[in-house]
């Protein structure tokens, strides 16, 4: 987590603990960035159980200011959490997300908030 970044924890229904790790430039503003993993890794007594080997990214994009770049941020964020723990981003089926799908993505969430934006 970059200097200064606070972090929050909530509970989520389904038992994964959730993050909101990425702060909006300007206070009261929702986070940027939420992620989310299984607790109960950290509690294992078999090591090869106790690392978190899935976590989550999310995005509001409706609640995150254009301004801000959520998707950009989120993407270098994936891309860092990945190298790190020598892992890949993948969809929510764990199908490998390649460069291309996300500039793809990125141009999508443009037209998106170009939408959004039409109807203030």
């Amino acid at each position: 987590m970059r200097r200064g970044a606070r972090a929050i924890c909530t509970r989520r229904p389904d038992d994964w603990v959730s993050w909101r790790v990425l702060p909006a430039s300007e206070p009261g503003l929702p986070p940027i960035l939420g992620l989310a993993f299984d607790p109960q890794a950290t509690f294992s007594d078999d090591p090869d159980q106790s690392a978190i080997r899935e976590i989550h990214l999310s995005l509001d994009v409706p609640q995150v200011q254009r301004a801000e770049h959520p998707f950009a941020r989120l993407r270098e964020a994936a891309s860092a959490l990945a190298t790190g723990m020598d892992g890949v981003i993948t969809d929510d089926n764990g199908h490998l997300i390649r460069s291309e799908s996300l500039d793809a993505i990125g141009a999508d969430l443009e037209l998106l908030y170009d939408t959004l934006d039409g109807r203030d």
